[in-house]
C-alpha cells in the first residue's frame, strides 16, 4: 500500500507543476462539462517531438462509464494526435487554442470506445494555473 500513496502522491506533484510552469501546449487541462468529470495532462517526453498526453474521464453518477489513455503525441501547429492510427486501437486529436484543449477521438473508432468504455473522452478541456 506504501508504494501506491507514493505514486498517489507523485500524480499531484506533477499536476502542481504543470499548473505552475505551464507554456505552450504543457499544462493541466479540467473537463469543462457538467456531466462528466475528467482532465488532460500534456507534458515534455524523452522521445525528441513526443509529447507525453494522459486523459481521463469519468460520468459522473456512474463510476463504471470511466476511460483514460496514455499515450504519446505530435505536434503539428495547434493541432496534436495522440497515438498512431496504424498500431494503435484508440487515436485522440487535441486542438489548442489557447486556454482551451478541444479533444476529439476518430470517428471510426468512437462506436467501438463508446461500447468497451461507455464514454468518450471527447470534450473541451480548460488549462488551470497556480
Amino acid at each position: 500500500a506504501y508504494w501506491m500513496r507514493g505514486e498517489y502522491v507523485s500524480k499531484y506533484l506533477v499536476w502542481d507543476w504543470l499548473k505552475r510552469n505551464s507554456e505552450g501546449v504543457l499544462g493541466f487541462y479540467r473537463l469543462k462539462s457538467g456531466d462528466a468529470e475528467g482532465y488532460l495532462t500534456v507534458e515534455e517526453s524523452d522521445e525528441e517531438g513526443l509529447y507525453a498526453v494522459y486523459a481521463t474521464k469519468t460520468a459522473k453518477g456512474d463510476r463504471d462509464k470511466t476511460a483514460d489513455l496514455r499515450n504519446y503525441g505530435k505536434l503539428d501547429g495547434n493541432k496534436m494526435t495522440v497515438g498512431d492510427e496504424e498500431e494503435e486501437e484508440y487515436v485522440l486529436t487535441v486542438v489548442f487554442d489557447g486556454e482551451t484543449a478541444i479533444v476529439k477521438g476518430l470517428p471510426g473508432q468512437k462506436d467501438d470506445f463508446l461500447a468497451d468504455f461507455g464514454i468518450l473522452l471527447d470534450g473541451e478541456y480548460v488549462r488551470e494555473k497556480k
